[in-house]
């Protein structure tokens, strides 16, 4: 069985958080614009706050 990709090779428009629909694009514009911990991006994209399951991915992906 092969690994996911990682999520730095994903397109802008693959969703991360299937709870709530944010993309990468958007958790990453939200990053540049400020938000400077999960917290932050949570809060502006709700990403996270369903499930929860992609936290991981998130946190990867910002590099947190």
């Amino acid at each position: 069985m092969l690994a996911p990709p990682a999520p730095a090779v994903l397109l802008g428009d693959t969703v991360f958080c299937q709870c709530n629909g944010a993309t990468k694009g958007a958790l990453l514009r939200c990053r540049t614009a400020g938000a400077s911990d999960l917290a932050a991006v949570a809060e502006r994209t709700r990403a996270t706050t369903g499930c929860g399951g992609c936290s991981s991915t998130v946190e990867e992906l910002l590099d947190l």
